[in-house]
């Protein structure tokens, strides 16, 4: 079964679970930080066609594999999915992990 990245991270907030994150194409892995995982309006505006793109998602036999469908299109959106993952680590600047993921419009994922 295959869900969307947004509904993956959902289901991390709520089950509370860290995992490890591999995304498919790029050879990289990511540790995903404990929940909560929020997003601002402007962490949505930057990522949110990424956690809701049909190309990309989970296949829950794998959890923790994120999935580009085999479009060459999209392969870009894998590099752009590992960006999101390693920004929510904390692996961005300061600025934009507090503009992108902290502050009190931030919502949970």
């Amino acid at each position: 079964m295959r869900i969307s990245l947004r509904d993956y991270f959902h289901a991390l907030n709520v089950l509370n679970k860290e995992v490890d994150v591999y995304v498919d194409g790029t050879m990289d892995c990511c540790a995903v930080v404990p929940p909560p995982i929020r997003l601002t309006p402007e962490g949505e505006k930057r990522f949110g066609y990424i956690l809701d793109h049909p190309a990309l998602y989970v296949d829950i036999e794998e959890w923790g594999h994120i999935i580009m469908s085999d479009n060459d299109e999209c392969y870009d959106l894998s590099w752009e999915a590992l960006r999101f993952i390693n920004s929510l680590a904390g692996h961005c600047n300061s600025i934009f992990f507090e503009r992108w993921f902290e502050g009190k419009d931030a919502k949970l994922i």
